[in-house]
């Protein structure tokens, strides 16, 4: 016969979690990927026409920020599946901090 575990403060931490998580799980988020930034004069940006190209700071095969809710939550490489870009999530920043200021301002806006 198995002998009952008891379960520690982490384990109960974690199942509370997880049932906040079922809860939370609807919640909408914007998630952006940001590509790359320049900064532009008002004379640039009032010069861009259709077909105008604006290089990034950005070279390929750099990763690249995913953000939520203008939060940085990961970093990502873009990959091409058939004719549209997606994106390979390469590192998670900080799991427990980020879950934690997204539960916390999931009403916010």
């Amino acid at each position: 016969m198995a002998v009952p575990q008891k379960k520690n403060q982490l384990q109960i931490e974690n199942e509370e979690l997880l049932k906040k998580l079922e809860w939370y799980g609807d919640i909408m988020f914007n998630l952006d990927v940001e590509l790359g930034r320049i900064a532009m004069t008002l004379r640039e940006v009032l010069e861009l026409k259709e077909g105008s190209i604006v290089e990034l700071k950005k070279t390929a095969g750099e990763s690249v920020d995913v953000m939520v809710n203008q939060c940085l939550l990961a970093t990502a490489e873009i990959v091409v599946i058939e004719d549209n870009f997606a994106i390979r999530i390469t590192d998670i920043i900080d799991d427990d901090t980020v879950l934690q200021k997204y539960l916390q301002g999931a009403y916010q806006e």
